[in-house]
């Protein structure tokens, strides 16, 4: 009922245009937080992002999660640009963004705040280290 009533709240809470994931443990039960792709407030640009509980903290958890949904808005969205803003002091998220390929581009003003902004255009040809898309699950 928990997870259940979770998927509910995650799908009906996303902003409009984009998709969000549920992210859960492979071997074990348990939801560990969401990773989608969304518009980014009054820009018409198209943004990645993800929140997890902390227990999923500096376990790989975000930056595997964000390679599927990152290869998801340019294969299945046609997207010619993915960017992403974060917290200033979220060291972290700004690590599992730059080794998805996004790259700091300064800072915006988004969600009422002065952000770091990163972004990656889409790439001629699919980076070797990225998943491969006929094993993502969609």
């Amino acid at each position: 009922a928990h997870r259940a009533r979770l998927l509910r709240d995650v799908r009906d809470a996303g902003p409009k245009g984009g998709r969000s994931w549920i992210v859960e443990w492979r071997e074990r039960p348990g939801v560990l937080g969401w990773c989608g792709v969304f518009p980014l407030e009054q820009t018409g640009e198209i943004e990645i992002g993800y929140r997890y509980v902390s227990s999923a903290w500096g376990q790989g958890v975000a930056t595997e999660a964000a390679w599927p949904v990152l290869t998801f808005g340019f294969a299945v969205m046609d997207l010619q640009r993915i960017v992403a803003v974060t917290h200033p002091a979220n060291h972290a998220s700004q690590r599992v963004l730059a080794k998805i390929g996004l790259r700091r581009c300064g800072n915006g003003f988004h969600y009422g705040h002065d952000l770091p902004f990163f972004a990656i255009d889409r790439p001629v040809t699919r980076p070797s280290h990225w998943p491969s898309t006929n094993t993502l699950p969609w």
